[in-house]
């Protein structure tokens, strides 16, 4: 309800241009067994996920297997592989509720990104400058992380009234080496001979485990460095709010002395000065325990007046 009007309508136009990447995109299924194989185990590793720094969203190790489709087959084939890994790694044990527009935000911006790789990998320029070499890859890799990140820090951006390049280099920046591993693993095993091309992609999943499991041990320790950051700025925060208090407290006790002294040693020095006159008999005779009352009065007032 609270949302920016500029943040609806950047929401909408994501999700009208990736209903027209799913639309545009080349259905045909040429090889169905190669496709369900890579589609489930992307769907698998959708389950493998880390949980990014300072937002709701996740980090997945699917990209591999969205990477593979985008090489290797039809625009339609690699749009349902990503979407529908994207989908279940945003629904699949969310920590939070998902609502249907996020869910769907998040599929359509995975959808657009992988038209984009899918175009600048296959566009005929790019395939007579390769050669045969992961240049290719990796900058569609490149471009894919791009897009996708650049589209979920802009949402995130518009709608905290943050700093776009800012939110990005803190939420997905230090995922970047992520997406150059996938691009070199796919290289790998595109070098193979197709024939046992598709088993090694099942081979890979050990390998896929392996990095997921280092990125979450690398994730927690961030989170809990992060948690014992905050906790030290809070406790040093209060240190210093506690230091202002007791300096506050010190000057409001001097200035309190201060005309407390003034206001007895004024009144004090009158009954000083009329007790000793009565004391030496100047205003006329006193007895002896007359002058010993004085001179305890007089003893009591200079006690008061070097306080």
């Amino acid at each position: 309800n609270s949302m920016r009007p500029i943040a609806k309508i950047y929401i909408a136009a994501v999700l009208l241009l990736g209903a027209a990447s799913v639309l545009g995109a080349d259905w045909r299924f040429l090889n169905p067994s190669e496709f369900l194989c890579v589609f489930g185990v992307a769907v698998l590793a959708s389950g493998m996920k880390v949980r990014l720094p300072g937002i709701f969203g996740t980090l997945s190790v699917n990209y591999l297997f969205i990477l593979l489709g985008i090489t290797d087959m039809t625009s339609g084939e690699a749009i349902a592989i990503g979407c529908g890994s994207a989908l279940v790694q945003c629904l699949w044990h969310a920590k939070k509720r998902v609502r249907p527009v996020q869910a769907a935000f998040s599929t359509m911006d995975v959808a657009i990104a992988v038209t984009g790789s899918y175009l600048f990998y296959h566009w005929p320029l790019v395939q007579r400058l390769n050669h045969g070499m992961p240049l290719a890859l990796m900058a569609s890799s490149l471009l894919y992380f791009g897009m996708n990140t650049a589209g979920i820090a802009a949402v995130i951006s518009l709608t905290e009234g943050k700093s776009l390049v800012s939110t990005w280099r803190e939420c997905y920046f230090w995922s970047f080496p992520f997406y150059l591993l996938a691009a070199s693993l796919v290289w790998i095993v595109r070098s193979v001979d197709a024939r046992t091309q598709w088993l090694n992609v099942l081979v890979l999943f050990p390998v896929i485990y392996v990095i997921y499991y280092s990125y979450r041990i690398y994730m927690d320790n961030l989170e809990a460095g992060q948690k014992e950051i905050k906790l030290a700025s809070a406790l040093h925060q209060r240190t210093i709010e506690a230091l202002e208090a007791a300096r506050e407290a010190n000057t409001l006790k001097t200035r309190f002395l201060a005309s407390i002294s003034h206001e007895l040693r004024t009144p004090l020095n009158g009954i000083v000065s009329f007790a000793e006159l009565l004391h030496d008999g100047v205003l006329g005779p006193v007895n002896e325990m007359q002058r010993e009352c004085l001179g305890d009065m007089l003893s009591c007032s200079n006690h008061l007046r070097l306080l």
